[in-house]
């Protein structure tokens, strides 16, 4: 399969990490030996083949994973109003890692980033917490406005003069975390100063960790407003990474700003209806709402699959309908007729494997939807089972079971080759072959 995007870098740089993330304490460089989890990463992204299927979607969800732990957790706090703000910072994230690879996404992407920030920010604002400087770093597409309150918040008389007590704050955050045995890098006035002045000309960004110490030294102790400060920091930070690292068309900057602001304002007129369930039906209509299992998954409670999954389907179902008309989800899978030609007239076991061998090719070098992709494994099983080898066969249900999230273990759905042998005994059509394969899953209810 097509080598995947090194994701787990790609996230974490733009909330101002710069380095891979395999556990909590990675956010602030703690000295351990990572050789392990870099080995078993490097070959999630160029042969997640060889890996366990455990160990595969521990890497696949490694960050909604530590951004839980980490914000819930160690920073925020667990209780209800942070959860809907981690939920939907996770909702953005899944949504991208979905619908990131379709065609002609850019209004997809636009709508999923500015829906849900709108989201937050309105849920905010319905919380009583200023959003106000949150909508100034916006206009003037710059981090400047939270610094001024940091200085003011100080009383600075002047950067200079702010960047001394950024750094007595960063001294005091570093003795508290070495009493959990995480030890950061001093950071002294003048590195600051320097800091100051690149964030002001927009040079550079500042790391997660100088986020912290802007919002420590902004506010003492835990409560909403420095919460959501936060967030709207964290936010703002994010959204000028992802406009560097992809280099964002001014265009595509106005039509995300012009669906802000049209969010905002339906969303805004819900929460003074007090018609909640109204922004949940708007929001299905621009992406595909995870908060449910991710609540459920991260309270260690068990999943009812087959409930989630009607779930799902229902919120896929509802999405579509909705896009289907801008084409935003194509759902065409490339090379479709050839390879039901070619199955057609398969014979032997050589002409299976070559067919086999021919949308190995067709994958390795393209990058789909994960939809085309389970596509083209519950195709590549049906030829295993063709070929009647068992070490393939046993490769290619692992593949399987994989795309379905497991859910063919979890069901205890039959392994043996032979009993997918004998379904498939004298039949030589592809669409029957799909047909029986999707009949016999339907039995668990799959």
């Amino acid at each position: 399969m097509h080598k995947k995007t090194d994701f787990n870098s790609l996230f974490w740089s733009i909330y101002g990490v710069n380095n891979r993330l395999f556990e909590v304490s990675d956010v602030f460089k703690k000295q351990r030996d990572k050789q392990s989890d870099e080995k078993k990463y490097d070959n999630f992204l160029k042969c997640s083949n060889i890996l366990s299927n455990g160990i595969y979607f521990e890497f696949l969800f490694k960050e909604i994973v530590i951004f839980d732990e980490l914000f819930i957790d160690y920073l925020l706090g667990n209780n209800d109003k942070n959860k809907f703000y981690v939920n939907q910072i996770h909702n953005i994230t899944l949504n991208y890692k979905l619908f990131s690879q379709e065609k002609n996404n850019e209004n997809l992407l636009i709508n999923i980033f500015s829906f849900q920030i709108s989201h937050i920010i309105e849920y905010m604002v319905f919380n009583n917490i200023n959003v106000s400087n949150f909508e100034k770093c916006l206009e003037k597409k710059s981090l400047m406005p939270f610094i001024d309150l940091c200085k003011e918040s100080t009383k600075s008389k002047s950067l200079k003069d702010l960047s001394t007590k950024l750094s007595y704050k960063n001294s005091e955050m570093k003795e508290r975390l070495e009493e959990n045995k995480i030890y950061i890098e001093e950071i002294h006035a003048n590195t600051f100063q320097k800091d100051l002045s690149e964030w002001k000309n927009n040079k550079s960004l500042p790391s997660f960790f100088k986020l912290l110490i802007i919002i420590n030294t902004i506010y003492k102790g835990n409560n909403d407003q420095k919460t959501g400060l936060f967030l709207q920091l964290i936010i703002i930070r994010s959204l000028l990474q992802i406009q560097k690292t992809f280099s964002i068309k001014e265009s595509a900057q106005i039509k995300f700003f012009q669906q802000l602001k049209h969010f905002r304002a339906i969303i805004k007129k819900y929460y003074s209806e007090n018609t909640l369930s109204n922004i949940l039906e708007e929001q299905s209509h621009y992406l595909i709402d995870f908060s449910e299992v991710l609540d459920e998954q991260f309270s260690s409670k068990k999943i009812d699959v087959v409930k989630y999954l009607e779930d799902l389907k229902n919120k896929i179902d509802k999405f579509n309908k909705y896009n289907e008309g801008n084409k935003l989800v194509d759902l065409q899978m490339p090379y479709k007729d050839f390879i039901i030609n070619e199955f057609n007239k398969c014979k032997t076991k050589n002409d299976y494997f070559k067919l086999l061998n021919e949308i190995s090719l067709f994958t390795k070098n393209e990058v789909y939807p994960e939809f085309i992709n389970q596509a083209y494994i519950i195709i590549q099983f049906i030829i295993s089972i063709k070929i009647n080898d068992k070490k393939l066969f046993k490769e290619h249900f692992k593949l399987l079971d994989r795309s379905f999230g497991l859910l063919l273990s979890l069901y205890k759905i039959e392994k043996k080759l032979s009993t997918y042998s004998k379904l498939f005994e004298n039949i030589s059509d592809l669409k029957t072959c799909l047909s029986l394969i999707s009949n016999y899953f339907n039995k668990y209810q799959l």
